[in-house]
């Protein structure tokens, strides 16, 4: 009985280490980035389409992204055309243009 009750207590210490390890290592912890260039800029929004090769143009052509981040660095100011990289939480809303919900940063491509 003993072999056994140490059995499951070093699976169940198996099964914590690959779920820890998943959380950690999964897309830098839930985040991603790619960069656009801004076409439309709103109050709320940038509107950008994101540039040739990115895996979320595969998605969009467009994608609304909120100008309220997360991050404390707040939003830089950018005009239209400006290339940025935007950091998300890696979901894409289906819609046209598709959406963003949660922007963790946004960033000028040159910095």
């Amino acid at each position: 009985m003993k072999k056994c009750g140490n059995s499951l207590r070093i699976l169940f210490l198996c099964i914590a280490g690959v779920f820890c390890w998943m959380l950690f290592t999964s897309e830098e912890a839930g985040q991603r980035y790619f960069c656009g260039m801004v076409l439309e800029i709103s109050d709320q929004y940038f509107l950008v389409e994101p540039d040739e090769g990115e895996e979320e143009r595969k998605s969009a052509d467009r994608i609304t992204v909120p100008t309220n981040v997360i991050s404390a660095e707040g939003v830089p100011e950018v005009r239209v055309g400006d290339e940025i990289r935007i950091v998300y939480d890696g979901e894409i809303m289906e819609s046209y243009p598709a959406r963003l919900s949660t922007v963790f940063a946004i960033y000028r491509a040159d910095e």
